[in-house]
């Protein structure tokens, strides 16, 4: 199914297994173009929507692509996938959100950081 959007863009959608997920992640990892990073942004957006064991085994596979790390996007994502990794932080406005640490900043995912002086607890989960 594809429906035109701004010119020659299209945009598709499509089921895919988490194995999949998991083969295209490791394609993507350290490939420093657009899709890729695109891609691996996206995973990195995802952390919740997937179970524990899930989470474990993306992180696992990522473990063993580290020395493949080119982009902070790569970082990133191994930042949110690490199981020591992750925080339940405080903050003024939103509430309590689930955050991991990246570069000593707190990201609730791949675009949103928290801001230092919206953090009112921090609390290692």
């Amino acid at each position: 199914m594809k429906t035109r959007e701004f010119g020659n863009k299209y945009k598709m959608k499509m089921e895919i297994d988490f194995f999949e997920i998991l083969r295209l992640t490791e394609s993507c990892f350290g490939n420093s173009t657009g899709v890729g990073m695109g891609f691996i942004a996206k995973v990195t957006n995802r952390y919740d929507s997937f179970s524990k064991q899930e989470q474990e085994q993306i992180f696992k596979m990522l473990c063993g692509l580290k020395r493949f790390t080119r982009n902070t996007y790569d970082e990133r994502l191994l930042a949110r996938y690490n199981p020591d990794n992750q925080y339940m932080v405080e903050t003024k406005n939103e509430g309590a959100l689930s955050a991991f640490k990246y570069k000593d900043v707190y990201h609730v995912n791949h675009d949103w950081r928290i801001f230092q002086d919206e953090i009112v607890k921090i609390e290692k989960i």
